[in-house]
Parts: structure tokens; sequence; C-alpha cells
């Protein structure tokens, strides 16, 4: 039985059709060929148009801070009144830049208010919007006016208020004019090494051995109280108070507006509006100058001796050359009285003339002082990529469950969304996952439309904050890979372990008693922060560029531990750190109270302790507060940052303004 056939004209149909039919097919392929090319040329254009958009609001966020820098704090009230728009002035622009004048558009926007009453703070608002073709941005940004987190001088390694002491082996590398600024008294033992100076507006006591680098000068020390030595070399020493000088001692200037007196090895230049007291065999190579009296002992030379006072010379004192304005004495017989009559003939060894009315002019040392310092994590609340905080309303018996994390400007992420701790794999024992909704288990994550699945840290036990309670924060981590990248605040104290590429904050106090290795933003890198290898699928969007490449600049970029905070009412809270153990730490510590180090424990950044929790006007602490021991090094060679990829613009926010957060609307 053969297949019933087709006729011939019926086949010759169904060829046409075929033809028809292919050729059909043909055309819409090409035209959807051509639609999706157009519409990559589109996207291209769009996401070019953006990028630029988004260098262009970048760019007004430093012309606004620049200008807010350059006003009087009346103009920026009388601007922040009822808001302001700002324009950019295009006649002063070069050629090449006008554009900006056309594409930005500024707003300040009004200050708060309270009843009605403008509330007065240390803040301007701003909405920055850049337009590139048919792509806009809106950048809102927040301005600090005055003060800044990090110490403002580029050689301050450390500054710290409510005293210091040190002890151990204490070194500071990485800048030859390397500074430790105090407010209150230095204690100082042991080793300390690398520092240029110390300047204190209490007392300073220095036990220890003041060593330095290759080719760095000897310690100077500057004090608004008294300065005591005991040995070592010194280039300089200021006291608005008394000055003495031990055994050992070799001084190249020593200044006082008080009494100086020295038993050591030598003094180039002793300058005293009290009186002098020369002991032991102590020399003064250079000059001695004093508006009070002078007294030597044993055999101390003097090339040139003037004082407004009297002078009295025991046992073989050599003076070159002396003109005091009193009597002269010399192992307890006057050689001239006050008015500079003769007595007898003084020995050979002592050229001293009589000048009635003498005057010796000095210049006064003059006061120093600490510029003022603001460290307050509660600040960079709306910069933070995670906020890590309890939830007093969950009486959940599992600790674990009672965890709450808000993520903020990370990308792929609703922006404010709160995240649980649990577990993503069914065979996975752990709770390192960032779960948008737990399952009744509680531990398990549940799926929320738009939410995803974020891993959060790697850890040995159960969760890497395993073993915390209310307000007390036990983050431990399984090295290499770390933590979610990006900066992270913890609502109340923290105990930390492992590595990190984030930056630290913390309303109340944090430590370190194991392994901790911690790297800044900044120094990270965006190879490491906004292209990391261990959690590639989020990275925080305000601090890395469109294309992942760079790190924007900001404040938090180079710091890498912050403590202590202010409430709504600015009352403070926190604000110890206390590093022990094995600290490698890549980037400024900022204590908004006050610094203890111990261990092994090197730092690649400046430090600061702030004593905010003493009351405004109460006196300084009888002792010092802070202190540096065990092995201690602060390498300040790479605070304004690192070169190569991701290391972002140096920006020392000199002026009256800086960029507090900022965040795409």
């Amino acid at each position: 039985m053969k297949p019933t056939s087709l006729p011939r004209r019926q086949r010759g149909v169904a060829a046409v059709l075929m033809v028809l039919l292919t050729g059909m097919a043909l055309t819409a392929l090409a035209l959807g060929g051509m639609h999706h090319l157009r519409g990559q040329q589109e996207l291209t254009r769009s996401l070019r148009g953006n990028s630029e958009a988004q260098w262009r609001a970048w760019t007004g966020v430093e012309l606004v801070r620049q200008y807010l820098s350059a006003l009087t704090p009346q103009q920026i009230d009388a601007l922040e009144h009822d808001g302001a728009e700002l324009n950019l002035d295009r006649a002063s622009l070069p050629v090449a830049s006008r554009a900006l004048a056309d594409a930005l558009r500024i707003k300040l926007l009004p200050a708060p208010r309270a009843a009605g009453a403008v509330v007065k703070d240390d803040k301007v608002s701003a909405w920055i919007t850049a337009r590139s073709d048919d792509a806009s941005v809106t950048l809102e940004v927040v301005y600090q006016l005055g003060g800044a987190p990090v110490p403002p001088s580029a050689n301050a390694a450390a500054q710290i208020r409510g005293g210091l002491s040190t002890s151990g082996n204490i070194r500071v590398t990485g800048a030859k004019d390397a500074l430790l600024q105090v407010e209150g008294a230095v204690d100082t033992s042991g080793s300390l090494i690398g520092v240029s100076a110390i300047q204190a507006t209490g007392d300073i006591l220095f036990q220890g051995n003041p060593a330095r680098e290759d080719g760095q000068a000897p310690l100077s020390l500057w004090s608004n109280g008294d300065i005591r030595v005991n040995s070592g070399q010194f280039l300089t020493l200021k006291a608005r108070g008394n000055i003495t000088m031990g055994s050992g001692s070799d001084v190249e200037t020593a200044a006082a507006n008080g009494a100086v007196s020295s038993s050591g090895e030598r003094v180039g230049r002793l300058a005293a509006i009290g009186d002098v007291t020369l002991a032991a065999n102590v020399a003064i190579s250079a000059q001695l100058l004093s508006q009070g009296d002078v007294r030597t002992s044993s055999s101390n030379r003097l090339n040139a001796l003037r004082a407004q006072g009297q002078l009295d010379s025991r046992g073989n004192a050599n003076i070159d050359d002396g003109i005091i304005g009193g009597a002269f004495s010399h192992n307890g017989a006057q050689i001239f009285d006050a008015t500079g009559q003769p007595r007898q003939l003084p020995p050979g060894t002592v050229r001293v003339r009589h000048q009635a009315g003498l005057k010796v002019p000095l210049e006064p040392v003059p006061e120093f002082r600490l510029g003022a310092t603001r460290i307050n994590a509660n600040d960079y609340r709306d910069a933070a990529n995670l906020i890590i905080y309890w939830d007093p309303a969950d009486r959940s018996a599992d600790t674990l469950q009672r965890i709450r994390i808000r993520l903020q400007h990370m990308a792929g992420v609703p922006d404010g969304a709160v995240y649980r701790l649990g577990r993503q794999r069914a065979d996975d024992w752990q709770r390192n996952d960032l779960c948008p909704a737990l399952q009744p288990d509680g531990k398990r994550c549940a799926p929320v439309s738009g939410q995803p699945v974020l891993r959060l840290c790697e850890s040995d036990a159960e969760s890497c904050l395993g073993g915390s309670n209310a307000q007390q924060w036990l983050l431990k981590l399984k090295p290499p890979q770390g933590m979610l990248p990006g900066v992270v605040l913890f609502e109340g104290n923290l105990s930390l372990y492992g590595r990190l590429d984030n930056a630290i904050l913390a309303t109340g106090h944090i430590e370190t008693s194991s392994n901790v290795e911690l790297w800044s933003l900044r120094q990270a890198g965006a190879a490491r922060v906004c292209r990391s290898p261990d959690f590639p699928d989020a990275y925080p969007l305000n601090h890395c560029s469109v294309d992942r490449n760079a790190l924007r600049e900001s404040p938090l970029l180079g710091i890498a531990l912050l403590a202590g905070g202010y409430d709504a009412a600015q009352a403070f809270s926190g604000g110890k750190i206390k590093l022990g153990a094995s600290n490698r730490i890549h980037g400024a510590v900022l204590a908004g109270d006050t610094l203890d180090t111990a261990g092994s424990t090197h730092i690649f950044g400046p430090v600061s302790a702030a004593l905010q929790s003493r009351p405004p006007g109460s006196p300084p602490p009888s002792r010092p507060l802070n202190s540096l021991g065990a092995e201690t090094v602060i390498d300040i060679s790479g605070q304004n940052g690192l070169p190569g990829e991701g290391g972002g613009t140096p920006n020392p926010q000199a002026g009256a303004a800086r960029v507090l957060w900022a965040r795409y609307r």
C-alpha cells in the first residue's frame, strides 16, 4: 500500500507558501537583530550618560564643600534659613568645564526646626542633581561644619586627651617629623623610637630612652607645665613651668617660663625667666640667659652668661664671659655686691662683670593647645552599609534570632532592608547568611521577593556573632574570608577577632584580645572592597565607583576603628578602645574616650583619643588615662591613602566643611 500523494497543483502552492514563510522569518530575524542592536546602542548610550551624570554630581559635591568652607557662619545661617538655590558662574569656569554650569542644579535644604524655631547645629544638607543626555542623578549630601574625626596634622601620629603613659617598646615610623600631641600629662618609660616631638598641656616626665630613626633629629618636648628628663639626647625642651634635666642628659636648647636645673652632660642654649641651678659637670656650650639668679657647682663650664639676678658659683666653675645685674659669690665668698662694688678678686677661671639695671629680654614659652576633635559613631549612621543591633521586642530564647542587621547602600539590596541571621543551604549547620526572613524553625532562610540572601561572614562556630548578648557584641571570624565589606556600625560594645576589610564603628567600647587584622576601605582598596572574590554579589554603592574599579572619596575610607557616640540629647557613651594580644590595624584608630594598647600592636595610621566622657569644664585627670604599651608600632606613612588601585584620592578636608555622608536619591 502506497501513501497518498498530493496533486501537482497543490504541491506548487505549498512550495510558494514555504518560500513566503521563509522570507517572512528571515525578515523578522533581520528586524529583530536590528532592534537588538539599536537596543544595545541605546543601553550603551544610557550607561555612558549615567556615568557622566554621576561624575558631574560628585564634582558638584566637592564644589559645594569648597564654597561652604569659604563662608562665615553668619553667611551659612542666612543661606540655610529658608534654603537656597546655588548656581555656578559660567564666566569663571574654564571653557572645557562650562557644561557643568548647565548640568548641575544645587539646592541647600532649609535648616531643621523645632516648634517653629531654627535648630542650630553644625551640619548643612544639600541636594545636588546632575544631568547628561537623558540621564539624571541626584545626590543627597550632608556636610559637617568645623572639626574632623581624624588628626588634622599630617604628621600627628597620635592626638590624645586625658594624658598618656608609655611603657615597653613604642615605635613611630613613616615620618621624620612625627608628633605625639597630648591634652594632659605625659609619663614615659621604656623605649620611645621615631618621635620627633611630644607636645602636652600638662607635665612631661620622660624616664625612657628617646631613641630615633636614621636621619631623624633628636626628640623635642613642649609642655604647658613642667618637664623632667632623666637622660638621653634632646633637641629642644620648652616649658611654661619648670625644667629639670637629670644626669646623662644632653639638650641643645632649653627654655622655661619658670626655673631650670640640670645635672646632665651639656646644654647648648639655656633660657629661663626664673632661676637656674647647674650641678655636677654640666656644660653650657652656647649661652645661659636668665631673668633670675644663677647657681653653679662642681666643674660647670659656661661660655656666655647673662643674668639679671645674682650669681653663686661653687667648685671649679669656668665662666668665659659673664654679665650679671646682681651680686657675685664664689665658694661662699662675695666677689662683688649687688651694686657692683668689688669685695675680693674672683678666681682666674671666672670672668664675670656687673652691669647695673641689666635686662635680659626673653620671649615666654607660648601655650600649646590641642585642636577640637569630635568622634561620634552616630555621625556616620546614614553612611554605614551594615547596622547591627539587638531587637528588644524579640523575646526569643535563641539569641541569634534577636539580632537584626540593616543593609544600606548595598548593591542588589533594597535600601534600609532589615535582615536576620540564618542558613540558606540545607547542608549548612552554621548561621552566617543574611536572610530577609526566617522559616518557623528560626534558623533557615525564608524567601522574600526582591531581597536576595547574602553571605555575611565565615566562622568556626555556629555564627560569627555567636556569644553576643544585648549591647555586647562578639565578632569572631574565620580567616581568610572575613566579613561582607563596607562600613559596619555596631550598636553597643564590641569584642573583635579575625581578618576584615571594613571600617568598624561602635557606639560603645571596642576591644581585641586575639589575632586581629583589619584593613580600612582605603587600604584594602577597590579590588577587595568593590570586587571582593569572597563576596562577589554585594558591594557598598556609596563607597565604590560605578565601574567598581575605584573608591569614592569619603572621610570613612581611612578609618579602621571608631568607638563612642552621642545620643539625641548629646549625652556621650562608650568610646574606649583596648587593643590586646596581636593586632595589625591598617587605618586610623579613633577612640571617643580613651585608648589602651598592649601585646603586639601594629597600627598603620594615626590614633586619637578624645576623652568625651569628661563633662565640659571639669579639671584634667590626676593621672594619664591612655596608655601605649608592650610592642606598639604606629606607622603614619599611609595615613592619607596608599598608592595603587582603588586607593582613592587624598583629600585632607582642611577647610571648614567636610562631607559627612552622601547617598543617591
